[in-house]
């Protein structure tokens, strides 16, 4: 199994797009769309 993160490095929303968000509380669900793990099995 491997395991990638890919937040920081290709984000679904802008961080332009989140910080025009009018709460904190919209910004961190912006946020948590960003925050992801791809996990693929590579043998069974």
């Amino acid at each position: 199994m491997s395991e990638k993160g890919y937040g920081e490095l290709s984000p679904i929303i802008s961080e332009s797009i989140i910080n025009a968000a009018k709460t904190q509380e919209e910004k961190e669900i912006l946020h948590t769309k960003n925050r992801r793990v791809e996990i693929k099995i590579l043998a069974l």
